[in-house]
């Protein structure tokens, strides 16, 4: 066997591990296919996993291999290179940085419907009944369609 599909085939076996922050917003597949056709996949948690920190979903026990390969390989993937997705090599450090990144967009963010417009009435002026009402509602409902956010 060559060292290349040596490599290929131990990626599961890499003792290892790395925390993944993810902050697309269902995170995503990573596949890697090795020389023999053999194809591994890691699945990213996301934003709307039910434990965030600074709006990423963090996978833990992700091998460090598969994740230096897949990131050389898709280096120039938006996620990537927007910082949406960021390795660390334990759980602790990679929360730290996620809270640091808290204001990283995505441009898959939720849409605040007051600063886009979306509360304004046919003259194109803000209608303050509905941004009224709409301040009420996630006021008195502040989790609404909201994970647990550190």
């Amino acid at each position: 066997m060559s060292n290349q599909n040596a490599n290929a085939n131990s990626i599961e076996a890499s003792t290892k591990t790395v925390t993944v922050g993810c902050k697309l917003p269902n995170g995503l597949h990573l596949d890697l296919k090795a020389n023999d056709g053999a194809t591994s996949r890691v699945t990213l948690k996301g934003a709307n996993d039910s434990r965030i920190v600074g709006g990423f979903g963090l996978t833990e026990n992700v091998s460090a291999e598969f994740m230096e390969r897949w990131l050389k390989k898709n280096a120039k993937h938006p996620a990537v290179v927007g910082g949406a997705i960021f390795i660390h090599s334990d759980m602790r450090s990679a929360e730290s940085l996620a809270k640091e990144r808290r204001d990283l967009t995505t441009g898959l963010d939720a849409i605040d419907p007051v600063k886009s417009g979306m509360l304004r009435n046919e003259t194109g002026q803000d209608d303050p009944k509905a941004i009224a009402d709409y301040n009420k509602r996630k006021q008195e409902n502040p989790a609404r369609n909201r994970q647990v956010q550190e």
